[in-house]
């Protein structure tokens, strides 16, 4: 998959100068100029309207972060030395995730005496805004000239070679929604691609990974599977694209690119409103702020947390992340970590166990007890949130049977939440 670039984007021709008029003077932009300016600057536009504008609504960081902003805290408080261990949810996680992140909202912290939840607020949303300029300017270099949009990505991947395989998935996964079942597809292109033309790639990729991976459990995480995607882009999606686009333009002449614009802008606008709707139902709500601040004040520093609300999957839950992080206590049902951790705390066994805790809300309180039991664990409070992940309030029969129930006292309770006491 070694591509080479055609002479005309070698680097010593890669910026023609802009064409000049009968006078001398500089003319106007060439049509592709000014389709890429026009593209770059409403990726901007779009980009900032969803990474800034939803932080800004939701008064607080979105998806995830209560891992890495505990993290930082502890950083903190060791004097900028790197602690071994964090203190999130005291489960003793190796502090070894890269620490220049850490140390920069540290810093910032520290030097302009912003409020650190701030920073964790603001920090990923700038950084990932930086992103499309940044690949912009990747792509210029790899291509030697200024491009067509998306098209500029696709022969991006193309044209680097397979030394870009380890670059061009770092912006993919900034533009891609990894939910999506193309990302699927794609790996499983991928897969065939590699098998077929780079048999080599596959097997070393992979095995690389597991062995340099610290962590107890098969991470692969996107990002894996995304370098797969890229090698199905070159070999089967750019191709099909530069196809198309050939005939098209033949067929269309020069409202080509006004079609394609159109229909480039119309797809931008739609993943930004979809991606910042997604976003909203993974911010945790001021009624669970307001909760975890009365547990951090009331309730013992060793207090163990049961907590349950309406998302299936723990990973995807905005409270059982946030929670050890604001509340300083321990959450039995946070996820997040462990996967650094070997025994009855790894990632999937916890993984397994929430899953028929999940099953507990339409159940009474011996459902608990149950699963107590049958797990040899301990609690001194249930945390129920009545908040569902689109934003609606549903009240559980668990709720119901745990006020009746003599074992237990509610000791906070608002519309949204309930906290309960396990009596001894």
């Amino acid at each position: 998959m070694n591509i080479k670039l055609p002479s005309s984007t070698s680097r010593s021709a890669k910026r023609p100068p802009a064409p000049t008029g009968k006078s001398g003077m500089r003319g106007s932009l060439p049509f592709e100029w000014q389709w890429t300016i026009l593209l770059l600057c409403l990726a901007l536009l779009l980009g900032a309207y969803v990474r800034l504008f939803a932080p800004a609504r939701a008064g607080f960081p979105v998806v995830d972060g209560g891992l890495f902003y505990a993290m930082t805290r502890d950083l903190l408080e060791n004097n900028f030395r790197l602690p071994l261990v964090a203190s999130y949810n005291y489960l003793r996680i190796p502090f070894a995730y890269p620490p220049l992140p850490l140390y920069l909202a540290a810093t910032i912290h520290t030097a302009f005496k912003v409020d650190l939840l701030e920073v964790v607020r603001w920090l990923p949303s700038v950084f990932s805004l930086l992103a499309l300029p940044a690949f912009f300017l990747l792509a210029q270099e790899m291509l030697g000239a200024s491009s067509y949009g998306i098209e500029t990505y696709l022969l991006a991947a193309r044209a680097g070679g397979a030394r870009w395989l380890f670059w061009v998935p770092l912006f993919e996964l900034s533009f891609t929604d990894e939910s999506l079942p193309l990302i699927a597809i794609l790996t499983v292109l991928g897969a065939f691609a590699a098998w077929k033309n780079h048999q080599r790639l596959l097997p070393v990729w992979f095995i690389f990974v597991f062995l340099t991976d610290p962590r107890s459990a098969p991470h692969v995480i996107a990002i894996h599977a995304t370098l797969l995607a890229t090698i199905s882009l070159t070999d089967f999606i750019i191709p099909a694209f530069e196809r198309f686009s050939k005939t098209w333009q033949e067929t269309l002449g020069t409202n080509f690119g006004k079609v394609l614009l159109g229909y480039l802008l119309m797809m931008m606008v739609f993943n930004a409103q979809k991606n910042l709707l997604q976003i909203g139902n993974s911010v945790l709500s001021a009624a669970d702020r307001q909760a975890i601040a009365w547990v951090a004040e009331q309730t013992p520093a060793n207090s163990r947390f049961l907590i349950m609300d309406w998302y299936r999957v723990s990973t995807l839950s905005p409270l059982t992340e946030w929670f050890p992080a604001l509340s300083q206590r321990q959450n039995l049902t946070t996820i997040q970590g462990r996967e650094w951790l070997n025994g009855e705390e790894h990632f999937t066994i916890k993984t397994d166990l929430y899953i028929d805790l999940y099953n507990c809300l339409d159940q009474d309180a011996a459902c608990l007890e149950t699963w107590a039991a049958q797990n040899e664990e301990t609690f001194d409070y249930v945390y129920l949130s009545h908040q569902t992940p689109g934003g609606g309030v549903r009240v559980s029969r668990l709720s119901d049977s745990l006020r009746a129930a003599p074992a237990y006292r509610l000791v906070y309770e608002t519309a949204e939440v309930l906290i309960f006491e396990r009596l001894p």
